[in-house]
């Protein structure tokens, strides 16, 4: 625990030095009251814009599948605009948000609350703060691609504007400007509640700290024992805080410690954190660094995954501050830690939805090129296969049973590819009915082998649809990976013309292609 001077008079006398302390306690909350309503103002504000990006890029990936339905011919270009527009309009996500849709000429060309608007220029348009809001976002569409705006909108049913941040994306192909807004006036209310938690906890504490000084001060300046003061301080605070000495022994920790690990501190003390509380999530290499900064005697902060007592992880944010005495020997190390689990699953959530085809739960295209595209640059890549994979005659069944039956069918199909899959194997779909799978460490010989064994699988237990047993068959084509090979579009590229030879020799079958 801490180690402090004994007392000695007469260069400051008893009640001053109460004082001091009184004082250094208010200043040092009041400062952590402030840092921590700061950073969970920016918080707030990153999770807000963390979710309205990756809701927008997720109403882009629709729109893509739709543009990629025209490009294969299975809807005329006017139907698939029509058919975007009608899935982006019925989309909502929260109480109240939804997309909107306008263009290069600043009109609207969707708008599922004012859709009295749709078809109309909005050049003229400004918010209550006079900002040109759909200049901007043509601006940000042809500079950028993408991008925030912040502006002021009502919320609908209301004339009233608050602050509301938008996220708008560009489609090139058919020269919409895809947006969905936030609105932040909750970020103020949320922040103000806090606020008041804040404000009610410091007045408590001070309160509390008060009244134990106001005791203090009755008792001769001999008996004042300063770790009982700094262990009342510390443990009403709301943070989880553990103090351990020099060696990194556990030496005193607080309620909110307590409650957030399970293990009371009886149960701990002496122990070091590692013994206990470390969950093998963190490599050494994590755990050298933060050390290594630590005995410069600087702060270090970061985020890391812990153990309960009850076994379960959870995510925290941990600052630990080392502690000198006068020689300026660091004597004893303060960390305070904060739960983020609910935090962490919300934002692994929406990257979920980000990076997945909404029907099948695959991971879409985009997502899939950059993981083929890490896993060909890694100096140590394995040998392997990419079998690209394409459901036969699917548009006939799409015209005969319908759409709704198309997808029962993706969605079975990919069932199928999840029930082949290894650990470190990756699938997608990247079109209509095209899949990739990727297959490390086999031969052309195994990859083909398993290629066939899909096929076999797929024809040979027809999928069943109100009733109707329908036979579906797959062509498959396979690429050798040859390292030092990086280029997944070259690959990609090698892996379409086998499964353009699959195509040509009758379909339902698997065709390899090698260098």
């Amino acid at each position: 625990m801490f180690t402090f001077m004994p007392l000695r008079a007469p260069k400051l006398n008893f009640r001053r030095k109460v004082g001091l302390i009184y004082i250094s306690l208010l200043f040092a909350s009041l400062l952590m009251a402030a840092i921590g309503l700061h950073s969970l103002h920016e918080n707030l504000l990153d999770d807000r814009r963390s979710r309205v990006s990756q809701l927008v890029e997720t109403a882009w990936s629709f729109t893509a599948h739709y543009h990629q339905l025209a490009e294969q011919g299975q809807l005329s270009e006017s139907e698939a605009q029509a058919q975007a527009l009608a899935a982006l309009r019925s989309l909502r996500y929260g109480q109240e948000e939804y997309f909107w849709i306008s263009d290069l000429d600043a009109s609207l060309v969707m708008h599922p609350i004012q859709s009295h608007l749709e078809g109309l220029s909005q050049v003229d348009f400004r918010d209550s703060h006079g900002a040109p809001l759909f200049l901007t976002f043509v601006e940000i569409a042809q500079s950028k691609g993408a991008g925030f705006v912040p502006y002021h909108w009502p919320r609908p049913n209301s004339t009233e504007p608050v602050a509301k941040l938008s996220y708008v994306m560009y489609f090139p192909a058919w020269e919409w400007i895809i947006g969905s807004g936030i609105y932040l006036d909750d970020v103020e209310v949320i922040f103000r509640k806090d606020l008041y938690n804040y404000a009610l906890t410091l007045g408590i504490f001070l309160l509390l700290t008060s009244l134990l000084l106001m005791r203090l001060l009755r008792v001769d300046a001999r008996a004042f024992n300063t770790d009982r003061l700094m262990a009342a301080a510390l443990g009403a605070c709301a943070e989880a805080i553990m103090i351990t000495d020099r060696h990194g022994l556990i030496t005193w920790v607080n309620q909110a410690f307590e409650h957030l690990t399970g293990y009371k501190f009886s149960e701990i003390k002496g122990l070091r954190p590692a013994d206990t509380l470390r969950s093998g999530q963190q490599n050494e290499a994590f755990y050298q660094q933060m050390w290594a900064r630590l005995a410069k005697g600087e702060t270090w902060s970061g985020e890391l995954i812990n153990r309960r007592k009850n076994g379960q992880l959870y995510y925290e944010r941990m600052s630990i501050t080392p502690v000198k005495d006068a020689r300026g020997q660091i004597n004893s190390y303060i960390a305070v830690k904060t739960d983020i689990s609910e935090r962490k699953r919300q934002q692994q959530y929406l990257e979920a939805l980000a990076s997945r085809d909404s029907l099948t739960g695959l991971l879409n295209r985009r997502v899939f090129l950059e993981q083929l595209g890490l896993y060909l640059e890694h100096p140590d890549t394995p040998a392997g296969v990419l079998m690209m994979l394409d459901l036969d005659h699917f548009k006939q069944i799409n015209d005969q049973h319908g759409h709704l039956c198309g997808d029962q069918i993706l969605k079975g199909f990919s069932n199928r590819l999840k029930a082949n899959l290894r650990d470190r194997d990756l699938c997608g779909r990247i079109g209509g009915e095209e899949f990739v799978f990727l297959a490390p460490g086999v031969s052309p010989e195994q990859g083909l082998q398993i290629a066939e064994r899909i096929c076999h699988q797929v024809f040979g237990e027809a999928f069943i649809y109100e009733d109707v047993r329908l036979k579906v068959s797959v062509s498959i084509g396979l690429a050798a990976i040859y390292p030092p090979e990086t280029d997944p579009l070259a690959l990609l590229e090698r892996a379409d013309q086998a499964l353009y030879q699959a195509k040509k020799h009758g379909r339902n079958c698997a065709k390899l292609v090698q260098i």
